[in-house]
C-alpha cells in the first residue's frame, strides 16, 4: 500500500484545505477509522504516518492530527504523542472525564462498595425478598443484590464444603 492509494480514498479537507479528509468506510461506531493491508487491519492514521516518514511509530506513542478535523490523514500534520498526552487532549476537549471528576466518581465507588459487610451480604442472600426490594432497604443497586444472590461477589460468606479442610 502507497500514500497515493490512501490518499484516493481521501476528499478535501475543508480545515487544511488538501485532499486528505478520510472519505472511506468510517468503521464501526467507537473503533478507530481502519485500512486492510495484506490482510491485516491497521489504523489508518497510523498507517499514512509510518508510509510518510518510512519508520513504525515509536512503542507506547499514538499517532495525532494538529488538523481541527479528526478525519484529517495530512500527513504533514500528523504527529506522534505518547499515550498520556491523547488523554490530557480529550479531557481538554471535553471527550472524557477530567482527573477531578474520576476521583470523585472512584471516592463514591469505594463509599458504596463499604456499605455492605459480610453480615449484610448473607442477609441479602438468604433473604427471599426481590432484588429491587432489598436494595432499596440496603441502599445499594439492584445489581449488587443479585450478584449477591447469584453468588458472582462476596463469595467467601457461601458455605465451601472444603472450608476447614486445610490445616
Amino acid at each position: 500500500m502507497q500514500l497515493q492509494d490512501l490518499q484516493s480514498r481521501c476528499t478535501l479537507c475543508p480545515e487544511c484545505d488538501t485532499n486528505w479528509r478520510w472519505a472511506g468506510h468510517p468503521g464501526p461506531a467507537g473503533h478507530k477509522i481502519a485500512v486492510y493491508v495484506n490482510k491485516k487491519r491497521f489504523p489508518v492514521r497510523r498507517t499514512v504516518f509510518e508510509l510518510h516518514k518510512g519508520r513504525p511509530v515509536k512503542k507506547g506513542y499514538c499517532v495525532v492530527t494538529d488538523c481541527a478535523d479528526d478525519k484529517c490523514m495530512n500527513p504533514e500534520l500528523l504527529r506522534e504523542v505518547t499515550k498520556g498526552a491523547v488523554v490530557k487532549r480529550e479531557i481538554k476537549a471535553g471527550l472524557i472525564l477530567n482527573a477531578a471528576h474520576k476521583a470523585k466518581l472512584q471516592l463514591a465507588r469505594r463509599q458504596r462498595e463499604s456499605k455492605l459487610g459480610a453480615e449484610k451480604a448473607m442477609a441479602i442472600y438468604l433473604e427471599d425478598a426481590s432484588p429491587s426490594e432489598i436494595a432499596a432497604r440496603e441502599g445499594v443497586s439492584r445489581q449488587a443484590v443479585s450478584e449477591i444472590k447469584n453468588q458472582r461477589t462476596y463469595k467467601h460468606i457461601h458455605n465451601n464444603p472444603f472450608q476447614g479442610l486445610m490445616p
